[in-house]
């Protein structure tokens, strides 16, 4: 374990960069430093991107330019992701509740209520999404909670 420069967070061995601050670590001179920021500048709408349609920098080919867009791309595939496991976990839920609640007791308001509570899923990836935009748009290469650290791109 290793402290960042920066912000002095506690980095893992062989992280490139901070999941804090975003910046370079390790044995990384000034000029890389400066060469990812630079990096993270001119790609920023690519990176936006990543996390709305996180396929487009896969057919323009920038995973290949920018480590920057790889890394968001790679974060916007995982919500996407989520977004797809959610889904079919609301739908065994909602199919288990609709048949519970208005076959054997005709309880339309519990099941109004459950499928209200049970709506409020979706503010996960939302706010993954959100966070994810935010990080692309200040130039930070920040893992997202709890998802971020896994890689699809490598």
């Amino acid at each position: 374990m290793k402290q960042c420069e920066r912000c002095g967070a506690t980095i893992e061995e062989g992280v490139k960069t901070c999941p804090s601050c975003g910046d370079v670590m390790g044995s990384a001179s000034a000029e890389q430093s400066e060469e990812s920021t630079r990096d993270a500048e001119d790609n920023k709408v690519m990176a936006i991107i990543a996390y709305l349609l996180f396929f487009i920098p896969l057919l323009v080919g920038a995973t290949k330019e920018s480590d920057f867009v790889k890394f968001h791309t790679n974060q916007g595939s995982l919500v996407f992701l989520l977004f797809g496991a959610l889904g079919v976990i609301y739908s065994i839920l909602r199919r288990i509740f609709a048949t519970f609640f208005l076959v054997k007791w005709t309880g339309l308001g519990i099941y109004g209520i459950l499928m209200s509570f049970l709506g409020l899923i979706w503010l996960i990836p939302a706010m993954l999404v959100i966070l994810g935009i935010v990080n692309a748009a200040t130039g930070k290469a920040k893992e997202l909670p709890v998802i971020g650290r896994f890689r699809i791109f490598e």
